[in-house]
């Protein structure tokens, strides 16, 4: 007979591996589904055996309920929070080992689930699919009311399709808000009702009876039918955070020995009598620490998978340049007034055609007369982009800003080898943590708030310099902690800036009105890091007098002496001036003055704080002594410089005090780039070009990081710096939401075009000379899209023969994912499944530019050649190990490739024009001492440890 407590220890695992949703092919949902076999054979058959194995073979008549209870209590702990696999920290540990907000973030990553279920593929009986897929996927703007949104049934295209040779149903969907004449009513009922219309369309489109029966029988776990459980499933399962650990295994059999020593051990030593029964009591411990053990290496295997997708450095999806037309050769200007996508490109973005008074035609000579139009190479060509960046000279070098699409702990992850250590100063405006939703999730529970940026932090330092500076922006909600945060990470924290945000604050606020934000300030080193806040005044008198200095005689140079600013002729006599301490005796009258200036030198008593010669110093370099008052006759100086007096910032950032501006002035100033205010909560570029100022004053050059880049404050005020004191400073901005297309990039092009703008409309006709890079990367949740079990085949057809998939070896424990792929044969023809601002695609990815980040590239120059019918994509850069190593990458297509001709014309046309240490080649290859792109990628792919270092 089966334990009763078995079953239920059986069904708690079942829940945690999500066996009522093994059929659901998205997200970690497809990791489950690909090792569902093995779960449901550990669970029903190795799991029993073990058990009963493990008694058999201790031999000793412990109550098997107490012992299966033990496991449920456990185990339960971890895991039963939504259904979900939470290993959240046991009572057992909390209550046991330091419990602070410090131990519950340590040890975990953080990761935000809400990409994962947007696109849902689930598999039916008789080999049918079902598939609901978002096609639109509207923004969350931030800092307005609070608005709810839906998924809804794709109005614009047939909302249901069903591919018979695939037996495959397509629902497509769009989540966003509800039209004026749409569904009204209450939050749930308007869902009760769009999700009755969704139900009804879906199978009144149906006309495979097959089918049909299978959607509305009921679902096994549930007491809906199948086509109900999905559609709840859908829309339910939202937004939620989770946590990977870094080591799970030794987090779980930490709390297993907390577990033994203060749940099991009292119980059972109250059993044991006049000290019999030990041997028993020993071996029922062993017993279930082995079982224990058993399940949570299972569990750890499983979490190391997860970890490793989530720590392996991402494909970058696409590469493409905003460049401004000065720096572009003439002879590409036909094909850019040709393209179309570009023209209505600048006349979206730049407002293009309203400068077109007289309705000419765009010619070459209109062309010229705009040297700052942004040609944005995504509208062209791939031949045409790997063109024009060739013959732009030094075009790598050049490049002073990086956009990168991505959440922001894969974007810094991948940009380790690259930027380790270089950063002068990182800047970032976080999510608050203040309950509402922003155009970001700004509602996190403490834990899982601290825990993201803890990670995020961490990469933060490893790329910030020795003397660089790291900034955030915080508000009174998190400050305490995040103060303790920084402090740990970056161990050395300095003073809280306070900005003053408001000058007309909301009085809707019953108690306190918040007027204030802070800026929060740390470095990696101890040494002092010189800042600059502003200019001293030139003018300024410097006091002679030190009251707690003794009295003593000092002769000041009437040739470089003024009274009383030049107002004033007279006499002045021996005696005393002045009050007190500060009391000045004149000794050498009487002193003749005309116009403010004496016949002879002063000799003057008193309490002076220098000495002769340093007087006399100040005089020689031009200083200029004022006595300012005759009845005092104190004497103060008027110091020469001959470079302007720097000032350190101070902890106060106003208006009044260094006249930078408000949150009202950043809405004013995207209001005038956008005619409309996009982003209620920017920060103004005054702000952020004075914090970038601070740290890079004195070289005027550096690299600018922002990981929450929103609209692209950052990269505005590092050109506007950059122009205004002739800077090389660079940027580099991440940022995930659909607003990097929409807003940032947008943003950067309108700067880059005209300095001055109006309402969304150019003012001046001057702007910035720039290059920026834009990349976009593939994320943690598109991972769990492109997964395949090794020796199994996929669930549903592929269309490209070139798709990258990661495949899971179960039994490897050294190297449980690799690429399908080793050799790129074809390197342009790679794709993957990507989710795109919440649409899932089949999209291209950049082999190129992935291997120059993969290996720490340093571009230097690109080319291409051409030989056999095709052409030789050449990279040479540098490597910045101990020593600086020289590497040439060399792509082509390798597809019916003579290799001998292939050695002979790299060996004789490309190579000698190279000084390179190293060589990579793709595909096959006959070149000797030349390294394969395809190994070298997948062992950087998933090199994990200098991640896991920090």
């Amino acid at each position: 007979m089966v334990s009763s407590s078995l079953v239920q220890f059986q069904d708690i695992f079942r829940n945690a591996f999500k066996f009522q949703y093994h059929e659901i092919l998205s997200g970690d949902y497809a990791l489950y589904n690909l090792i569902y076999p093995r779960m449901e054979d550990f669970i029903n058959q190795h799991l029993p055996n073990l058990i009963n194995s493990t008694f058999e073979e201790a031999s000793h008549p412990y109550n098997k309920e107490f012992f299966f209870n033990h496991l449920y209590e456990f185990f339960s702990q971890f895991f039963l929070r939504n259904n979900h696999i939470i290993f959240q920290e046991s009572d057992y540990l909390s209550r046991n080992l330091e419990s602070s907000h410090n131990a519950l973030i340590k040890d975990k990553y953080y990761y935000n689930k809400s990409a994962f279920i947007e696109n849902l593929v689930i598999e039916l009986e008789d080999g049918f699919i079902l598939e609901f897929k978002l096609t639109f996927k509207e923004s969350k703007k931030e800092g307005k009311a609070k608005r709810n949104f839906f998924f809804i049934l794709e109005k614009d295209l047939n909302p249901v399709n069903y591919n018979s040779r695939e037996k495959k149903l397509t629902v497509y969907f769009q989540y966003r808000q509800l039209q004026e004449e749409e569904v009204k009513g209450s939050k749930r009922s308007i869902r009760k009702t769009l999700k009755k219309l969704c139900y009804n369309s879906i199978c009144n489109s149906i006309k495979d009876p097959t089918l049909l029966d299978i959607l509305k029988k009921n679902h096994r776990s549930d007491e809906s039918d199948n086509l109900t459980f999905y559609l709840d499933f859908y829309y339910l399962e939202n937004d939620s955070d989770r946590f990977l650990y870094k080591d799970l295994g030794k987090f779980m059999k930490l709390n297993l020995k907390n577990y033994i020593h203060k749940q099991i051990l009292p119980n059972m030593f109250s059993t044991v009598e006049n000290g019999r029964n030990f041997e028993i009591l020993r071996k029922n411990i062993k017993s279930f620490e082995y079982v224990s053990n058993e399940i949570i290496d299972l569990l750890a295997k499983i979490e190391e998978i997860k970890k490793k997708l989530f720590l392996k450095k991402k494909f970058v999806s696409n590469t493409n340049y905003g460049i401004s037309l000065k720096k572009i050769p003439v002879k590409y200007y036909r094909e850019i007034i040709e393209n179309g996508d570009q023209i209505t490109q600048w006349d979206e973005i730049l407002n293009f055609n309203s400068l077109n008074k007289d309705g000419a035609s765009l010619n070459l000579e209109v062309l010229k007369s705009y040297p700052f139009l942004v040609v944005d190479t995504k509208n062209f060509s791939r031949d045409f982009k790997f063109r024009l960046i060739s013959d732009i000279p030094d075009l790598h070098a050049s490049i002073q800003g990086i956009l990168i699409k991505s959440e922001n702990f894969q974007a810094m992850n991948l940009l380790l080898k690259n930027l380790k250590d270089s950063i002068k100063c990182v800047y970032i405006d976080p999510p608050y943590n203040t309950g509402q939703k922003f155009l970001y999730n700004d509602s996190f529970e403490r834990e899982a708030w601290l825990t993201m940026m803890k990670n995020r932090l961490e990469l933060a330092k490893n790329l910030l310099s020795s003397d660089g500076i790291f900034f955030s922006s915080i508000d009174d909600n998190e400050l305490a902690y995040y103060s303790i945060l920084i402090e740990k990470i970056f161990k050395k924290r300095l003073n809280t800036i306070i900005w003053h945000k408001k000058t007309q604050p909301s009085f809707l606020s019953k108690e306190l009105i918040s007027v204030t934000e802070y800026i929060v300030v740390a470095k990696k080193k101890n040494e002092p890091v010189k800042l600059m806040g502003g200019y001293g005044n030139l003018k300024k008198l410097t006091e002679l007098i030190n009251i707690g200095n003794s009295v003593c005689e000092r002769t000041l140079n009437n040739e470089n002496l003024l009274i009383n600013s030049g107002n004033w002729s007279g006499t002045l006599t021996n005696g005393l001036y002045g009050k007190e301490k500060l009391k000045v005796e004149l000794l050498n009258g009487p002193i003749h003055v005309k116009d403010g200036i004496p016949n002879k030198n002063l000799k003057l008593k008193t309490r002076f704080k220098w000495s002769q010669d340093r007087i006399n110093l100040e005089i020689g370099k031009g200083g200029l002594i004022h006595i300012k008052n005759i009845k005092s006759l104190r004497p103060t100086i008027q110091r020469f410089y001959d470079k302007p007096i720097i000032k350190a910032p101070t902890t106060l950032l106003s208006k009044k005090i260094n006249s930078l501006p408000t949150n009202t002035d950043a809405n004013a100033e995207l209001k005038n780039l956008f005619k409309i205010s996009t982003f209620d909560y920017s920060k103004p570029s005054e702000l952020i070009k004075y914090l970038i100022r601070a740290v890079s004053y004195f070289e005027k050059e550096g690299t600018i990081l922002d990981f929450f880049a929103g609209t692209g404050t950052t990269a505005q005020s590092t050109l506007e710096l950059n122009s205004s004191d002739n800077g090389t400073r660079k940027y580099v901005l991440i940022e995930k939401e659909e607003y990097f297309e929409k807003l940032l990039i947008p943003r950067i092009q309108k700067i880059m075009f005209s300095s001055k703008w109006k309402d969304g409309f150019p003012v001046s006709k001057e702007g910035y000379n720039h290059i920026y890079k834009s990349v976009r990367l593939e994320q943690f949740s598109d991972c769990f899209w492109n997964l395949r079990l090794k020796g199994k085949p996929n669930s549903y057809p592929e269309r490209s023969d070139r798709k990258i998939k990661y495949i899971i070896d179960w039994d490897n424990k050294e190297f449980p994912i690799s690429l399908n792929f080793k050799k790129f044969d074809s390197p342009f023809e790679y794709k993957i499944n990507l989710n795109e601002n919440g649409v899932l695609q089949e999209k291209n990815i950049d082999l190129i530019e992935t291997f120059n980040l993969l290996l720490g590239l340093t571009v230097i120059d690109s080319k291409i050649f051409s030989h056999q019918d095709r052409n030789y994509y050449i990279i040479y850069g540098n490597l910045n190990k101990t020593e600086i190593i020289k590497v040439l990458v060399i792509w082509r297509v390798t597809i019916e490739l003579n290799l001998d001709q292939d050695l002979k014309y790299l060996a004789e046309k490309i190579i000698p024009q190279f000084n390179a240490d190293e060589i990579y080649l793709n595909g096959e290859f006959s070149l000797k001492n030349a390294k394969s792109i395809g190994l070298s990628f997948n062992k950087l792919m998933f090199q994990i440890d200098q991640i896991e270092n920090t």
